[in-house]
């Protein structure tokens, strides 16, 4: 069987994966030492959050995540995942869930998520989130993805075609 998680994370090693330090990285993850202007090349480790790590955000967001998006980003920490056309929610040992919670916790979600819209990642043009769309009827929770332009201030008319069939696919 093929793991698309290992596959996806193997290809993103291959390039220079190397972030602003800060106090929250921790040693293990360093690959080398901070440079003269402050970055330094890490990677990832063994991830520790469970399922129901997830469960705490989607109650307090009022939201359902699919679970291939949650088994993504459980596997292990890392220290970015910028894509160029996503901008994925990284996951320090420190505040492993800061990321996604930031993308829940703004004006836009505010007004998406009531309409069955949940935004996970920037996307890398910084036209908005991308969101996961709900609305519909699935066999399971791994919902299409949509681009949703932060310039339409949670009107529906923000919201492209979809662009990917799931976060799995």
């Amino acid at each position: 069987m093929t793991d698309n998680i290992e596959q996806f994370f193997n290809a993103y090693l291959t390039r220079d994966v190397s972030s602003v330090y800060t106090e929250d990285v921790p040693k293990e993850m360093m690959a080398s030492e901070v440079n003269e202007d402050g970055w330094y090349e890490w990677k990832p480790i063994p991830g520790t959050m469970t399922p129901a790590d997830y469960k705490k955000v989607e109650i307090e967001f009022g939201v359902t995540l699919p679970e291939s998006f949650i088994e993504w980003h459980k596997r292990y920490f890392f220290a970015d995942c910028d894509c160029s056309i996503v901008r994925l929610p990284h996951s320090l040992p420190s505040q492993p869930l800061a990321e996604i919670i930031a993308n829940l916790d703004w004006y836009i979600p505010e007004q998406l998520i009531p309409l069955g819209l949940i935004p996970f990642v920037s996307e890398g043009n910084d036209t908005g989130p991308l969101v996961f769309d709900t609305r519909g009827s699935f066999e399971t929770n791994d919902y299409p993805i949509r681009v949703y332009d932060h310039e339409y201030d949670g009107e529906r008319d923000g919201l492209s075609e979809i662009i990917f069939s799931s976060f799995n696919n």
